[in-house]
């Protein structure tokens, strides 16, 4: 799978369930983590290539992790 239809079809479900994680409503939040990782399981399966993962990393993930933390402190 090329790269341009992976970024099409992948980064707006990770970026809009990512977004929905911060929600401040819990059921939004439990909800949307679990479909999170289910979409994740899902996107280990389709064997993205290193840069496709770096991307999600780095434009997902990463950014998500950062708004927990300092939606914590």
């Amino acid at each position: 799978m090329r790269l341009s239809v992976t970024k099409g079809l992948w980064f707006p479900i990770l970026n809009a369930l990512s977004n929905l994680v911060l929600e401040k409503n819990t059921v939004n939040q439990e909800k949307s983590l679990g479909y999170l990782f289910q979409v994740l399981a899902t996107a280990t399966n389709s064997k993205f290539d290193p840069s496709t993962w770096h991307g999600i990393l780095s434009q997902v993930f990463y950014p998500l992790l950062e708004d927990i933390q300092l939606a914590v402190l």
